[in-house]
């Protein structure tokens, strides 16, 4: 019989977070489990191992896109995502599991929803004190780690390189993106193009993305955004993806900048580039330096890492290598 860990609920010291990517899971995906085992309450409280806790697979409406949240639980417990490839992306606890992945859901978006909500793992623990939660969540997240996994980037600290806060919605930024149409709104390509120029050139650094800091449907977009928080740069923010204020403009900011992919960052009316490109800054401790003065700081990146390409409706010297979509 598989060992199961056992927990005082007198508490465990709180687990220190660092910044890690995933690892995948290895261990194979069980058979969907109709109930959950609950544990007996006592002074000593048998932990549910989380490779031994019941997996609900995840499916997404054909017609609706919505993921089906309505087979799991709506009990207070503790639950791990894993996305399409079985890779561990954010351990939670909750008053209401089901709830708590519907809203995840939600903020990552249908457009990207089945490909990271792929099967929940599911612990009941009904009337268990917040303490008592906190203690199952460190057990299985250092199961997890001593596993040989990493840092799920839900549960990374809010300002770490990779961190996903989707998952999280404390920290994000409260600030809501532009709306380059107006008032009187873009009715066609030629307007959307001067609605980007007009934003670039009136926002001293500017990002394009899909969603918004608060709620980002991209995982890049997610990780650069994030990362202009973390070195405490202002910036604005314009969703591509939000058609009612900013139509066409997805189309129109490749054309300007000559960049064919999304997200996409300004700093002083020049294109910067992608998220591997502001990451790769990031790293060097060159990002924040970015707008002090931008035009020397980018040239300087730009000729150490070989990065340029001199035609570009936007700018001169634009980083060639692109994000990916």
């Amino acid at each position: 019989m598989a060992r199961r860990a056992r927990l005082l609920l007198a508490g465990a010291a709180a687990w220190g977070l660092s910044s890690a990517f995933l690892s995948p899971w290895t261990a194979s995906r069980p058979s969907r489990a109709p109930h959950v085992q609950r544990w007996a309450e006592a002074d000593i409280m048998e932990v549910p191992p989380m490779t031994e806790a019941p997996v609900y697979v995840m499916e997404v409406d054909v017609v609706t896109g919505d993921l089906d949240v309505s087979a799991l639980p709506e009990e207070m417990g503790v639950y791990a995502v894993y996305d399409a490839t079985e890779r561990l992306q954010y351990i939670g606890l909750s008053k209401d599991i089901q709830k708590s992945v519907a809203n995840h859901a939600k903020a990552i978006g249908i457009q990207e929803v089945g490909e990271f909500i792929g099967s929940v793992k599911c612990a009941e623990m009904p009337g268990e004190s917040k303490e008592t939660l906190k203690n199952t969540w460190e057990v299985w997240l250092k199961e997890h780690l001593g596993n040989g996994g990493e840092i799920p980037v839900g549960n990374l600290p809010e300002n770490a390189p990779g961190c996903d806060p989707r998952w999280r919605s404390r920290g994000a930024q409260a600030k809501p993106s532009l709306n380059l149409g107006g008032v009187g709104g873009i009715a066609s390509q030629a307007e959307a193009m001067e609605a980007v120029r007009t934003a670039v050139e009136s926002n001293p650094v500017l990002l394009f993305m899909k969603g918004t800091p608060a709620m980002p449907q991209c995982g890049f977009s997610a990780r650069t955004s994030g990362l202009l928080r973390e070195i405490g740069m202002p910036f604005e923010t314009v969703n591509v993806l939000d058609e009612a204020s900013n139509p066409g403009v997805r189309e129109a900011v490749k054309e300007y900048g000559q960049w064919p992919t999304i997200p996409q960052l300004y700093v002083s009316g020049q294109l910067v580039g992608g998220a591997d490109i502001v990451m790769e800054m990031y790293e060097k401790g060159e990002l924040e330096q970015a707008p002090k003065p931008f035009s020397e700081s980018v040239c300087h990146w730009q000729r150490q890492s070989n990065h340029l390409r001199p035609n570009s409706t936007a700018n001169a010297n634009v980083c060639s290598t692109p994000c990916l979509l």
